[in-house]
């Protein structure tokens, strides 16, 4: 009867799942959109297959870096810029073309994420727009400019040197 017992505490035991949350302990990543081929990929440091593509209304996400709601391909703008100079001294500036009309989020921090300026700008379909870029009065080393779209996802970062 005891033996019987033991037997059907162990087997009840060990019939519950495991549970995974979804969390990333990661020293790095960012987020790349190629529009030739309509597929984003957002990736962090430590996990090798973190993608997501779209296709029209579709999209497939793999690893644990998945968003709460997917998203479509119409929503991701493909914007060019070119950040210079970099390593920076008194002056950055940003030369930013869109394909469509869009509104994005410039900010401006240091790699704890203290924020040092935040700037909503309108971009016109093929249109070149150059922002003069407040750094002067930075501390040296170094500091992300982060590019944001209109629903506040990260599009793109950039890395730069304020010596």
């Amino acid at each position: 009867m005891l033996s019987g017992m033991f037997l059907l505490t162990l087997t009840l035991s060990s019939l519950s799942a495991q549970s995974l949350e979804r969390q990333v302990i990661g020293s790095g990543g960012g987020t790349h959109y190629r529009s030739d081929s309509a597929v984003l990929l957002n990736f962090q440091t430590g996990e090798t297959v973190v993608e997501t593509m779209i296709s029209g209304a579709f999209a497939l996400t793999q690893g644990f870096e998945q968003p709460d709601s997917l998203q479509s391909a119409s929503e991701v703008v493909d914007i060019t810029y070119t950040f210079y100079p970099n390593p920076v001294t008194e002056l950055a500036q940003l030369r930013i073309v869109s394909p469509v009309d869009v509104q994005l989020t410039l900010k401006i921090t240091d790699l704890n994420g203290k924020v040092f300026w935040e700037k909503q700008i309108d971009l016109k379909a093929g249109a070149e727009r150059t922002i003069r870029l407040p750094v002067q009065d930075l501390a040296t080393g170094y500091y992300l400019l982060y590019f944001y779209d209109p629903s506040g996802r990260e599009m793109h970062a950039v890395k730069w040197l304020k010596i």
